[in-house]
Order: structure tokens, then C-alpha cells, then sequence
């Protein structure tokens, strides 16, 4: 619960502000105390149940003074104590020393911290920010850190945590920063701060980068399922390199504009992301279904028709039953999802989310929403990446087609 006192008065019947977690799971939700103090923006009434008219951005303020205490703590847990103590102080303060609602991205905006980093070498241990190049962020994929979850978590909240650090043998795929899996496989019943310590870790991602591009590794063994490593760029350096600064700004903004929609909609877990396809796998259109390509032709169509719908609907320019169309066919693409993100899709459920595609164009098209500038044609073409690498050494990146099948 939340009590809200203005110069150590209680004030029974002010609204508490809507970025006060109300939730019972987090501890810090029983005893949090705001007592404000009174100025010309904070007057009670005559009662001294409730703060005067006119008055309601108090909580604006307020909220920002709680998120700079946070910080300044924070900084203070980084500059006082061992990577490892840091990093498991940190993770507690953001379990239990919010209370309100806020984006970890917000939070960790331009703090230092340690990361729990793979390293060129194959050994697990924690990097501190400042180390890492924040140009680029190349992430550990996810398929791997789920399988080293519970090694990289054994010893959380004592001083064996990452000590031996875990080593990788025949790890190709560069310096890498651990992202979502990192606590895969600890349990439900485990400390509340190990699952946030992987929030951590994402919260200081987003904070300064956007989500870009994917690479493909190998999976280190014949006929596996191609890695794929998100690659997260700086914001500040969107559109310096890699074709001319428009075109790449463009394409950035198009995948982040789309992923906000799909979001916007309710899809999130595990719902297929837009993002740019590493060479040489430009051409494609999806990766089974787990990301589609900006740089392929329909890729960046369907990106911006789903832009375009979502813009509409917050507009309020579709009726219900409109809306409801559209949503039934996006709900069908990237919200019906009997597989997990593990899962690759090909063959006949690859085919049934493409079909699904040409629907959503020939709808939008008929509402006169968005129109594709070319025709729509997966035959003669190859549209997913190929499921099977035939060789090469753990993470190492794909170069050839050829290692893929293809000739």
C-alpha cells in the first residue's frame, strides 16, 4: 500500500499517482511513504484530506525526485563495492527499492554498471559499461544463454557467483553482453532479484541502443539451427554507416516504428521482430518467422502497413468491425504462437503466416490505408533462412550461403 503525507500529515484522500506499483508482488509495495513538503504547489484543503485544486502535477515532481534518489544510490553501490557485490546490490535496489513504474531503461539511462559479458575467449565474467563499445552491443543469442543459465546463475547471492568463471570452448562469436534466457532454467521458486538481474541487463541495453540488425553464427555442430545474434546500435550513431545516412535512418526507424505497433496491439512474447538481416542473408524475408527483414522488399512493406494500421487505430478513424479485421489477421502473425521462441518455422506453418500477409495487403489496400508498390511473389525465391548449417565452430559467423545449402 501507499501513504502520501504533505509536512508529516497524513492525507487520507488523495489519489494515489498512477506510477505507485500497486502489485502484491513486489516487496516494496507494503511500505512506501511519500511525505511532501508543503509549498505554494502543495497546499492542503481545509479538511487536510486532500491536496488543493490546481495542484495535481505535485506527483510529476515527486516522481522525478524518486528516480534521482535511485540513481544517486545506484551510482553510489557501483563506485563502493566489487563488480559482483555491484551487480547483485543493484539488482536487489531494483527489486525491491522502486515502487513505481517506471522503464529500467529511464532508470539506467547513462549509469555505468557491470554486465555479465561473454567474452572473444569463451569465458563468462562480469564487464564493467564503460568497457563495452557503445557504438555496438552484439548480444549473446538466445538459444545459448538459455543453456548456460544455470551455470552463469550457480552461487547467485554469495560469493561463489561466477567464481570459477564459466568457460566456452570454441566460442567464435566475438564479445557479447547476455540478454534475454540469461536466468532461463532457475526456477519459479528462486530469489526475486536473480530473475530482475536479466531485466538489468536488458534495462541497460535499451536505455542508450536500438535493436537493428541479426546476424547468423553457426551452431557449432552439422545440421543445427543457425544462431542468431541481435545486434543493438547506439541511437546517437543510427544512420552513420552502411549505405547513406538516410537509407539506413530510414530502415531503423521503420523496424522500431513497426515493433512499436505490434507491441501497441498486446503482442510481446515471443512475437516475430523487424530488424536488418547481416550479409549474406539480405534477400530473405523472414527467419522462421522469429525476425523479418527491413532490407527485403515486402519486409519493409509489411513494416510499414503495419505502421500505417496501427496509426489509424490510435487515430480513430476505424470502425469496430474494420478494426476488428485487421487486428484478427496481426493476431494471426505475431500473436497465435503455439511455439516458442526456440521453435523455427518452415514448410507448411511458414506458408500460413505468408498467406496471412498477403491478406493484411489486400485489406489495407481495399481501405485505402496503404497500397504495396510492388507485387506480392514467394515463388522462384527462397523467403526464410535455411534451418540447417552444415558446419563451422560455435558462433562463428556465416559468410558463405553455401554453408546453408545453398549454392
Amino acid at each position: 500500500m501507499c501513504r502520501i503525507y504533505c509536512d508529516g500529515v497524513l492525507v487520507p484522500s488523495v489519489s494515489i499517482p498512477d506510477w505507485v506499483s500497486r502489485g502484491w508482488r513486489s516487496a516494496s509495495t507494503f511500505r512506501i511513504v511519500l511525505n511532501i513538503r508543503r509549498s505554494a504547489g502543495t497546499r492542503l484543503d481545509l479538511s487536510r484530506r486532500e491536496i488543493t485544486q490546481g495542484t495535481a502535477t505535485w506527483n510529476h515532481f515527486v516522481k522525478a525526485y524518486c528516480v534521482s534518489r535511485f540513481r544517486v544510490k545506484a551510482k553510489r553501490i557501483v563506485a563502493q563495492k566489487a563488480p559482483a557485490a555491484a551487480y547483485y546490490s543493484l539488482s536487489r535496489l531494483l527489486t525491491y527499492g522502486t515502487g513505481f513504474h517506471i522503464q529500467f531503461a529511464d532508470l539506467l539511462q547513462n549509469l555505468e554498471i557491470p554486465l555479465v559479458a561473454l567474452d572473444d575467449g569463451g569465458v563468462i565474467s562480469l564487464l564493467p559499461s564503460s568497457e563495452q563499445p557503445r557504438h555496438e552491443a552484439s548480444i549473446v543469442p538466445r538459444s545459448i544463454a538459455e543453456n548456460l543459465g544455470t551455470e552463469v546463475m550457480k552461487g547467485w547471492a554469495t560469493n561463489a557467483w561466477l567464481s570459477p568463471n564459466p568457460v566456452i570452448n570454441e566460442w567464435a562469436g566475438g564479445m557479447s553482453i547476455f540478454g534475454h534466457g540469461m536466468t532461463y532454467g532457475t526456477g519459479s521458486d528462486s530469489f526475486e532479484s536473480l530473475r530482475v538481474a536479466e531485466w538489468l541487463q536488458e534495462g541497460w541495453l535499451a536505455s542508450a541502443h536500438e535493436l537493428r540488425k541479426v546476424r547468423f553464427l553457426s551452431p557449432g555442430k552439422k545440421k543445427g539451427l543457425p544462431l542468431m545474434q541481435e545486434i543493438w546500435e547506439e541511437r546517437a550513431r543510427v544512420g552513420k554507416k552502411g549505405g547513406t545516412a538516410a537509407d539506413m535512418k530510414t530502415r531503423t526507424a521503420l523496424a522500431a516504428a513497426a515493433n512499436s505497433a505490434i507491441k501497441s496491439f498486446g503482442f510481446y512474447y515471443d512475437a516475430a521482430r523487424f530488424v536488418e538481416f547481416a550479409s549474406p542473408f539480405e534477400s530473405f524475408f523472414t527467419a522462421g518467422w522469429r525476425y523479418l527483414n527491413v532490407l527485403h522488399p515486402t519486409g519493409a512493406g509489411l513494416a510499414e502497413c503495419i505502421r500505417t494500421v496501427s496509426d489509424a487505430e490510435n487515430a480513430g478513424t476505424l470502425d469496430g468491425q474494420v478494426s476488428g479485421r485487421l487486428k484478427d489477421l496481426l493476431r494471426s502473425m505475431f500473436g497465435e504462437r503455439r511455439f516458442s521462441m526456440r521453435d523455427y518455422l518452415y514448410g507448411g506453418e511458414l506458408e500460413k503466416h505468408l498467406r496471412t500477409v498477403e491478406k493484411l495487403f489486400k485489406l489495407a489496400e481495399e481501405l485505402n490505408l496503404f497500397a504495396l508498390d510492388h507485387e506480392v511473389s514467394w515463388s522462384g525465391t527462397i523467403t526464410n533462412v535455411p534451418a540447417t548449417v552444415k558446419s563451422g565452430r560455435l558462433g562463428e559467423p556465416i559468410q558463405e550461403l553455401s554453408v546453408v545449402g545453398i549454392h
